[in-house]
């Protein structure tokens, strides 16, 4: 699959952005001005169709006839409206969330906090949807010269696969790369709620504290001790073989586990990051700190990580395996 972008017959991606970093893998997809409308976003992100229901039938017989079909009331598939193409089959218990819902979850009220959607889009032919938002207040330098931003995320999945989650993250901004908020710890920063409930706007839009929160300032001070704290180049390879280390690897003998591990793709990559080829790498702060090896195993999720696109690859570093060796990551900087 070249792309996990969406793409619709016309060519265009399901996708929106109003900053060119958030041009994915060269996507052809919708640039729009800042104050956009939410219907000019749901427009623009490909998230203007909704999802439908339809009972499971199936054939008992070669026969196309009514006599030779039965259906199971229990089952539902989901299907687009616009193009009734098929996103999941779920039980008849299923609780839906609409595209528009995660659009609208970020823009209530969103305004007039200093709050606007950055990018939004589809995944997977409709499978997945998200947006993101930034917060015009919530900007600061960790060291000079070493800027991230806030923003909070939320996402769906139609098939089951993900919750609705939404979180805080936040942007570096000269590598584009995306840190977890809570940098490690179980402070609240994620809510997740099951398709087995009914999914509220209001109820997760005042969880994700996105009118009044301080999760930013927590991060930037954690991010800036980070910055005070010297590692040196062995210390970085023993903290990444306990990174990257399976409980398989950890099993072998100890010098068969070490080589295996030093040897992979994901260890060198990391540690050349590291040692000096990640971007931003050489201002000060970043270099030989804690903080730049939690950005040099960002940019390595963000841009390096194995994947069949680039698409595939924001997936991964947003809502999969890259977002989870992150928050490992930051997990053992910060314990």
């Amino acid at each position: 699959m070249s792309h996990e972008i969406t793409q619709r017959a016309n060519g265009q991606y399901e996708m929106m952005s109003t900053r060119k970093e958030w041009h994915f893998g060269e996507t052809n997809h919708a640039i729009l001005p800042r104050g956009a409308s939410i219907d000019e976003i749901a427009v623009a992100a490909g998230m203007d169709w909704r999802i439908q229901r339809g009972v499971v039938r199936y054939a008992t017989g070669r026969d196309q006839g009514a006599d030779h079909w039965a259906s199971m009331p229990d089952q539902h598939v989901l299907m687009r409206s616009d193009t009734k193409a098929p996103l999941a089959i779920v039980s008849d218990s299923f609780k839906v969330v609409q595209p528009r819902q995660i659009l609208e979850t970020l823009a209530h009220e969103a305004r007039q906090q200093g709050y606007e959607i950055e990018t939004a889009g589809t995944l997977f032919g409709g499978r997945r949807f998200w947006a993101l938002a930034s917060f015009e207040g919530e900007a600061a330098d960790i060291v000079p010269g070493d800027n991230v931003r806030g923003y909070t995320l939320l996402v769906t999945a139609t098939d089951g696969t993900l919750k609705t989650t939404g979180k805080k993250t936040t942007v570096r901004v000269v590598c584009n790369n995306t840190l977890s908020m809570a940098m490690g710890a179980k402070d609240g920063t994620v809510l997740a709620v099951s398709h087995r409930s009914r999914y509220d706007a209001d109820k997760m839009a005042a969880a994700l504290g996105l009118i009044h929160d301080d999760s930013f300032a927590q991060f930037t001070d954690k991010a800036r001790r980070l910055a005070d704290r010297q590692i040196s180049r062995d210390r970085a390879e023993v903290i990444l073989f306990n990174l990257l280390a399976t409980e398989k690897d950890k099993a072998l003998p100890q010098l068969e586990a070490v080589t295996k591990v030093s040897e992979s793709r994901a260890f060198q990559s990391i540690l050349s990051l590291f040692n000096g080829e990640a971007k931003g790498a050489s201002i000060d702060g970043v270099k030989g700190t804690a903080w730049g090896f939690l950005n040099a195993v960002t940019e390595y999720a963000d841009h390096k990580m194995r994947a069949t696109s680039a698409d595939n690859r924001m997936n991964s570093a947003w809502f999969g395996a890259g977002d989870d060796l992150k928050n490992r990551a930051a997990a053992l900087l910060t314990a």
